[in-house]
């Protein structure tokens, strides 16, 4: 059991170190809408190479393709539903960001240069 553990965490360390799974802790560390559209458009990529695979091995190529056809599926899929976490999170986190306007003199007294309000410590401006 001991030997089954060591090898899994092995096997899940190297499989971090793949171009796919960076791209994917990317899109969760930092979503925005333009990586998630890049996300989807390579989800799409993915599944296509899958299907020209699958075409390829049905019209008698190498079996081996079936391994090809399962590792774009599943990047595809994996890409595809944080493509989608990542396009709603930051459409939720710019419709947020517009919803509530800063109140001045609600601890809000300037706006930063994309215009959002910026909070100054409660001893600035008080003449302390």
């Amino acid at each position: 059991m001991n030997l089954l553990v060591h090898l899994g965490t092995a096997v899940y360390t190297w499989s971090q170190a793949f171009p796919i799974n960076r791209l994917v802790r990317r899109l969760r560390r930092r979503p925005t809408l333009r990586s998630g559209g890049v996300a989807a458009v390579l989800a799409a990529t993915f599944f296509a190479v899958g299907v020209v695979c699958v075409l390829v091995v049905e019209s008698g190529g190498p079996g081996w393709l079936n391994l090809v056809v399962l590792l774009t599926c599943w990047n595809g899929l994996k890409l595809g539903a944080n493509a989608i976490l990542a396009i709603t999170r930051s459409l939720g986190r710019a419709s947020a960001d517009r919803r509530y306007a800063p109140v001045v003199g609600d601890g809000v007294d300037a706006r930063d240069e994309r215009g959002r309000g910026v909070s100054l410590p409660a001893d600035v401006g008080s003449g302390r």
